[in-house]
C-alpha cells in the first residue's frame, strides 16, 4: 500500500509539473486570434448595441430569430484564419454581456441551439481548434443583461442572486463539458454602486467561481478581469506590458469595434498589425487580434487581407517572436528597428536601417531579420528619436503603444547634432510655455549611449548644458511640457451627485442616458461652476471630474465645459483619458471620440479667433464618471 501511495503521489507531482510547464509554454504563444460574435452582428452596430440604444430585453432577443447561418459554414474557417496569420491559440466570446449563449446551455433558452441558428458553436469551435492544433480559448461575461436587478433604481437582490447562479452554472457547463480548455478570458465583472474589487469578489462569490473553473481545468490560464489578478493581465486597445515577471496579454481590434459593425471600416494594415505583435514579443507578452465576424460568420474581407498578410510577415523568421522573452536590450528602443530575444538569440528586425551599434556579430537569416549577438560589456542603447516601433499608425486607425498611453503631445522633432568634445554647450530655447530638453551623448567606445540629459525650461532663452568629460553631442529633443486645466476652469452638469470635489449639483440637471444628441442635451444643461479652492485637491492638476456612485440611477452622460478665448485662429494640443469612453466638441464639431483606458490620448484641437467652447462627454454606460483632459 505505501509503495502504491508513493507512486500516485509521483504521478501526481509529475502531472502538476506537465501543467505548469504546458502553461508556461501558453504564456509563450505570442499570437492569438480574438473573435467577437453574436446575435449583435444582426443589427451590425457593435457588440454594445443592446446597452447603448437601452433596446428592450424583449425587442433585443428577436435579433436571435435572423442569426442563422449558410449550412456549409464552420468555425474551422476562422481557425484557419488564425493558423495563417500565425496565431497559436484562439478565444470565442461563448457569451458575452448580451446574455446570448453559443452553446447548449440549460441556464437559458437565449443560446444558439435553441433560436435560428440551431448549433453548438463552442462545440464546433473547441473541435476545429484542436483539428488544427491550435490552443482552445473561451470568453465569458460575468455580468448578463438579461437581468434587470435595479428595476426603477431600486436593487433587487432576489434578481441578483438568480443572475449570480446563472453565471457560476453556465460556467460550470463550459468548464466540465468541452473537454480541455487553455485559457479563460473573463470579462464584465462589476457590482452595482461600486467599483472595490473585494465587493465585487464578494457579490460574484468570484473565489467559488474561479475554485470550480481550476477544479474542472487543473492547467487553465485565467485572466484578470474577475475582480482579482490571477494569472495574466489584459491590457485593452493598446501595448502596455506590466512589470517584469507577470504574464501579459494586449488585446486589440482590426478596426475600431470588437464585434461586428456594418458603417467600420477603420482597418489596421498589417504592417500595423506586425509591428504590434513584434512590440509585445519584445515586452515577453501575447497579442491577441479581435475579428467581428458578420452574422452569417463571414470575415470582412479587409481584416482577412491585413491578417493573411500578418502572417507573411510572421513567416519570415517565426523563431525569432514565439517563446520571446524580455530584458534590458529588447526592452531598449534601437533606432535600426526592433530587437527580440528568443530560442536563445537575439534577432533584429530592421525597420529603419539594418546597422545596430554594439553588435558584436550580425547574420542575416531573412530578409530584413539579423540575428545578433552583443559585445561584452556593451550597453542597451536608448536612442533619442528611436520610438519609431511604438508609434504605430494605419491611416485614421488608433496609434497603439507607448506613446498612446503616455500623458504627452507627440516629442519633438530630434536634430542629429556633430558637435567636438565638449564640457559643456549652450541652446536657444523658443519663446512660450514650458519645454523639455533632452540632449544624448556618444560614449568611450563610440556609439550611441543610453545617457540622456532631461532639463524642465519654463522661459526661453539660452541654456547651457555640462556634457560629461569624453563624450560629445550627438543629438537633441525639444518637447512642450502640459499646462494641466486645474478644476476651477471647469462646468459640470449631469445625470450623477458628481462631486467634481465639492460642486454644487441641481436636481434640475439629469442628462438623458444614451440621447441621440448629445450636444442638445448639453445645451439643455444648467452648468454648475466648480468652486476655485478645489484646484489646491490632492492631484487637481490631473483629476478633472471625480469617482462617483449614485445608486438611484443606472446609466447616464456626464458633461464638463471650458470656454477658451484665442488671439488668433490656431491649433493646440491636448488630451482625454477617461475610464471607457468620451467624446469632444469643439464650438459644436466633434474633435474626438475615444476609448482610452483610463489613460490621456493626445489630439490636435483647432481653435478659432476670439471664443471656442469646448464640451468633454463621458459615457453613459454606468454609475460612475472618470475623465482626465490636458492642454498644452
Amino acid at each position: 500500500m505505501t509503495r502504491i501511495l508513493a507512486a500516485a503521489v509521483a504521478l501526481g507531482v509529475m502531472a502538476g509539473a506537465a501543467r505548469a510547464g504546458d502553461r508556461a509554454q501558453m504564456a509563450r504563444d505570442r499570437i492569438g486570434l480574438f473573435i467577437h460574435w453574436g446575435v449583435y452582428a444582426v443589427p451590425a452596430r457593435g457588440e454594445w448595441v443592446m446597452h447603448q440604444e437601452r433596446i428592450p430585453k424583449g425587442e433585443y432577443n428577436r435579433f436571435a430569430k435572423s442569426f442563422r447561418q449558410p449550412a456549409g459554414f464552420s468555425p474551422r474557417a476562422w481557425v484557419k484564419l488564425a493558423r495563417r496569420m500565425g496565431a497559436r491559440y484562439a478565444v470565442l466570446t461563448a457569451r458575452h454581456h448580451d446574455g446570448f449563449c453559443l452553446w447548449a446551455t440549460k441556464t437559458t433558452d437565449f443560446n444558439s441551439v435553441q433560436t435560428a441558428a440551431g448549433r453548438d458553436y463552442v462545440r464546433e469551435f473547441v473541435d476545429a481548434c484542436r483539428a488544427e492544433g491550435i490552443r482552445v480559448g473561451l470568453y465569458y461575461s460575468i455580468m448578463n443583461w438579461q437581468y434587470d436587478h435595479s428595476p426603477g433604481g431600486r436593487f433587487d437582490q432576489a434578481v441578483w442572486d438568480a443572475q449570480v447562479c446563472c453565471t457560476h452554472e453556465a460556467l460550470r457547463e463550459l468548464m466540465s463539458g468541452y473537454g480541455k480548455i487553455d485559457y479563460l478570458w473573463y470579462d464584465g465583472c462589476c457590482a452595482p454602486g461600486s467599483t472595490d474589487a473585494e465587493a465585487m469578489e464578494r457579490m460574484w462569490r468570484i473565489r467559488d467561481l474561479n475554485g470550480m473553473v481550476r477544479s474542472f481545468q487543473p492547467g487553465i490560464l485565467i485572466n484578470d478581469r474577475s475582480s482579482t489578478p490571477q494569472d495574466y493581465s489584459t491590457p485593452e486597445q493598446c501595448l502596455a506590458p506590466p512589470e517584469r515577471g507577470r504574464m501579459w496579454e494586449s488585446c486589440i481590434t482590426c478596426n475600431g469595434m470588437w464585434g461586428y459593425k456594418a458603417d467600420d471600416r477603420d482597418w489596421k494594415s498589417a504592417d500595423t498589425l506586425f509591428r504590434a505583435v513584434l512590440h509585445c514579443a519584445r515586452f515577453g507578452g501575447n497579442i491577441l487580434i479581435n475579428i467581428g465576424p458578420r452574422a452569417d460568420g463571414s470575415v470582412p474581407e479587409e481584416c482577412v487581407k491585413a491578417l493573411e498578410g500578418l502572417g507573411d510577415r510572421v513567416a519570415k523568421c517565426p523563431e525569432s517572436i514565439y517563446g520571446s522573452e524580455r530584458d534590458d536590450w529588447t526592452e531598449a528602443t534601437h533606432e535600426a528597428g526592433v530587437v527580440t530575444k528568443a530560442n536563445g538569440h537575439y534577432w533584429l528586425w530592421a525597420l529603419n536601417s539594418d546597422r545596430l551599434d554594439g553588435v558584436a556579430s550580425q547574420e542575416r537569416v531573412a530578409d530584413g531579420v539579423y540575428r545578433v549577438a552583443f559585445r561584452p560589456g556593451a550597453r542597451p542603447c536608448n536612442w533619442l528619436g528611436g520610438r519609431l516601433d511604438l508609434a504605430i499608425k494605419a491611416g485614421s486607425a488608433p496609434v497603439l503603444g507607448d506613446d498612446a498611453s503616455r500623458e504627452a503631445p507627440p516629442a519633438g522633432k530630434v536634430e542629429a547634432l556633430d558637435l567636438p568634445d565638449a564640457t559643456e554647450t549652450t541652446f536657444d530655447l523658443p519663446a512660450g510655455g514650458g519645454w523639455r530638453l533632452e540632449v544624448g551623448y556618444v560614449n568611450t567606445e563610440g556609439f550611441k549611449d543610453t545617457f540622456v540629459r532631461q532639463v524642465d525650461v519654463e522661459t526661453a532663452g539660452r541654456i547651457t548644458v555640462a556634457i560629461p568629460s569624453g563624450k560629445g553631442i550627438y543629438a537633441r529633443r525639444q518637447t512642450p511640457v502640459w499646462r494641466a486645466v486645474a478644476p476651477r476652469s471647469w462646468q459640470v452638469a449631469g445625470t450623477f451627485k458628481d462631486r467634481f470635489y465639492e460642486t454644487r449639483y441641481d436636481e434640475s440637471v439629469v442628462a438623458e442616458a444614451f440621447a441621440k444628441d448629445l450636444l442638445a442635451e448639453a445645451a439643455r444643461a444648467r452648468f454648475v461652476p466648480v468652486p476655485a479652492d478645489n484646484d489646491k485637491a490632492d492631484k487637481s492638476d490631473v483629476r478633472v471630474n471625480h469617482n462617483y456612485s449614485d445608486p438611484t440611477r443606472a446609466i447616464g452622460y456626464s458633461f464638463a465645459r471650458r470656454r477658451v478665448r484665442s488671439e488668433t485662429g490656431r491649433t493646440i494640443y491636448a488630451a482625454l483619458g477617461v475610464d471607457w469612453w468620451g467624446k469632444v466638441y469643439v464650438n459644436g464639431r466633434l474633435a474626438l471620440d475615444v476609448c482610452s483606458g483610463w489613460k490621456p490620448k493626445p489630439f490636435p484641437l483647432a481653435l478659432k479667433q476670439g471664443d471656442n467652447e469646448i464640451l468633454v462627454v463621458t459615457h453613459g454606460g454606468s454609475r460612475q464618471h472618470w475623465f482626465s483632459f490636458f492642454t498644452n
